[in-house]
């Protein structure tokens, strides 16, 4: 620390120059009614990383010139601060238009809480630029001003009589910039050195690609919740006491379901006895529930029943039935206007889609989930059913 060359106050006035730039991202992203989640409590340290950089490369720009050019010293204190700008300002420049850029391309993801993210981190590192440039130069002017006149840091308001070159430690001015060189530079620089450092270099990346080679996908929403909130204790206390499964659920939309053709297909694929769904190792027996074989049933067996003109009204009157009316939400018709309407419904003239589902076995993690949702996707295409897909 030193009593005049040391930057406390303007490396406050850095912190001050990303809390506007905070404040204002808040305040146009709500102005546009941009959504904010838990995923955004993240930028403040975001922001505060750039807008610091920001900071840095200008006030060590300034001392580049101080120190390399004798003549700068002469110059005044907005001529000095000119030049600094001049020379770092286009750094700065680039460097947030490209991370700002980066963001709002990022914006097209279709994930709503990346998207909005993305929209916030680019007006965050706009902002964060913007203040850089004014707000911190105009406070930086000053700071240089304090130290022309020889005043502290913390206060301004003394004036030394003489300037002091080592601080009250009696360490000079540029100790770190001295290690730098001196020490770790020329330890850096031995034969011996140079060839462990390409070693553990060459041995590091091996590492990372192995490591990158395990990686998971191990999704927990309980991840995303606070500790000890009330989400993440009902989430540790469901997974406790509870085995949680998922459904899947096999579509078919826009084919002739009075066909005898289709029937037999999507009956290979549902029967709960024998159907490729259901010996599937990834469902669960005794979980698939198939609207057409309760229908088949329900016709007691009469094929002939479910054929061409007679098939809509077998179907009513089925979904119509005890027998049938849990069903009713897994069939789809459309009435004379081609509006979507229930099959219970008078109106209704044509089924257009159906589906029928089974239970996932309980999966231990997010990797064993992607697998059961790929075999369903496997199953739905290996049926021959037209215009079928699992989800």
């Amino acid at each position: 620390f030193h009593a005049v060359h040391s930057r406390t106050l303007l490396g406050l006035a850095a912190l001050a120059t990303v809390g506007l730039a905070i404040l204002s991202t808040f305040g146009v992203a709500s102005l546009f009614g941009v959504f904010y989640g838990p995923v955004h409590t993240a930028l403040p340290v975001l922001l505060l990383g750039l807008g610091a950089d920001d900071a840095f490369v200008l006030v060590r720009t300034y001392d580049a010139m101080m120190r390399n050019d004798p003549t700068f010293k002469e110059r005044s204190a907005e001529d000095r601060l000119a030049f600094a700008i001049s020379s770092s300002g286009s750094a700065i420049l680039i460097t947030s238009v490209t991370n700002s850029f980066v963001f709002f391309i990022s914006a097209v993801t279709p994930i709503p809480a990346l998207r909005t993210f993305s929209i916030w981190a680019g007006l965050g590192v706009f902002f964060d630029f913007l203040y850089s440039i004014t707000f911190f130069n105009a406070l930086f002017y000053y700071d240089i001003k304090r130290q022309d006149a020889n005043r502290c840091d913390f206060i301004p308001c003394l004036k030394l009589r003489e300037e002091k070159p080592a601080n009250c430690l009696k360490v000079r001015r540029g100790l770190l910039a001295r290690v730098l060189s001196e020490r770790y530079g020329s330890f850096l620089m031995r034969d011996a050195v140079r060839s462990i450092v390409v070693v553990l270099f060459v041995a590091l990346f091996g590492a990372s690609v192995y490591g990158a080679s395990q990686l998971t996908v191990n999704f927990q929403y309980k991840d995303f919740y606070k500790t000890d909130s009330i989400q993440d204790e009902f989430t540790v206390a469901y997974e406790k006491f509870f085995e949680e499964q998922f459904s899947v659920s096999f579509y078919t939309e826009d084919v002739d379901f009075a066909s005898r053709e289709i029937q037999d297909v999507i009956l290979d694929a549902c029967d709960p006895q024998t159907g490729t769904v259901v010996e599937s190792d990834f469902i669960v027996d005794g979980t698939v529930d198939c609207w057409l074989t309760d229908l088949v049933a329900f016709a007691e067996n009469d094929r002939s029943a479910l054929e061409g003109d007679d098939f809509l009204p077998t179907l009513k009157s089925f979904v119509g039935d005890p027998q049938g009316t849990r069903f009713d939400e897994d069939l789809v018709c459309t009435n004379g206007d081609g509006d979507l309407v229930s099959c219970a419904r008078p109106e209704a003239t044509k089924l257009f889609a159906a589906r029928f589902g089974g239970t996932f076995p309980h999966f231990e993690n997010s990797q064993e989930e992607v697998e059961g949702m790929n075999a369903a996707i496997d199953l739905a295409a290996d049926s021959n059913i037209p215009n079928s897909f699992a989800h």
